[in-house]
């Protein structure tokens, strides 16, 4: 039986146990290495060892915590705003990942990282709910980024400075 997965999705087979890759980059923090998510967590490779730096594979769920201890509900995109920051698309909302200590919190979106939705049950107009593809439109330490939303059918901007990378800057809808 083979596994179901999007043109979007990697599959890679390592003997014990599948990976659905749905994005990698080069690792800015461990120069060398690939970083990826595989569904429920971020990790990073070195084309030999796997090492898990937030989240598991086995389990989703929203939980701000550090290292393995941190729950995603599904990492459809990331982007590494700087060395050590790395801000997930996950369901419901953005969040941040610091690669030096392993904590995982809420960069965008609900603390709860649920959709809001108004009284004609629309997701809200600043709502983060079903963020995909983060994708920079700046490049270096400063700049700003795309975000696509499918629930809302928006690209949303955000900005991420040097000076103030463990805060968000403001999130702003560019086309609803």
């Amino acid at each position: 039986m083979s596994p179901e997965f999007d043109e979007m999705t990697t599959f890679i087979e390592t003997g014990n146990q599948d990976i659905f890759v749905n994005h990698m980059e080069p690792d800015l923090y461990k120069v060398g290495n690939i970083l990826f998510s595989d569904e429920y967590a971020l990790k990073t490779t070195n084309g030999v060892t796997i090492t898990t730096i937030a989240g598991t594979s086995t389990e989703s769920g929203y939980v701000d915590g550090i290292g393995v201890f941190a729950r995603f509900d599904y990492i459809t995109g990331f982007v590494q705003v700087s060395k050590e920051i790395v801000v997930a698309a996950d369901y419901g909302c953005l969040r941040m990942i610091n690669r030096r200590t392993l904590q995982t919190s809420v960069y965008a979106g609900s603390e709860s990282c649920t959709c809001a939705y108004n009284a004609a049950g629309l997701p809200s107009y600043d709502s983060v709910c079903s963020p995909h593809t983060i994708i920079p439109v700046a490049v270096g330490w400063v700049g700003d980024y795309l975000v696509t939303d499918s629930d809302r059918c928006a690209v949303m901007s955000f900005n991420h400075d040097q000076e103030s990378h463990l805060t968000h800057a403001g999130l702003s809808n560019l086309y609803v």
